[in-house]
């Protein structure tokens, strides 16, 4: 998945979120946004360090 597939994930849900009435469906979709942004920071950090260390 790359950049702007979770990007776009993360709005989708934050999107359920105000839709939904139920805590624990907002609870659930608060985590999968979670897990969805380390994957965004895991991925810059990927990046970071093949910039550090020149590697394509």
């Amino acid at each position: 998945m790359n950049k702007e597939e979770i990007t776009a994930k993360i709005r989708a849900k934050q999107e359920l979120i105000n839709l939904e009435d139920e805590q624990t469906r907002k609870n659930e979709l608060m985590q999968d946004i979670r897990v969805l942004q380390m994957r965004l920071d895991m991925d810059d950090t990927h990046e970071k360090i093949k910039k550090l260390t020149n590697r394509d």
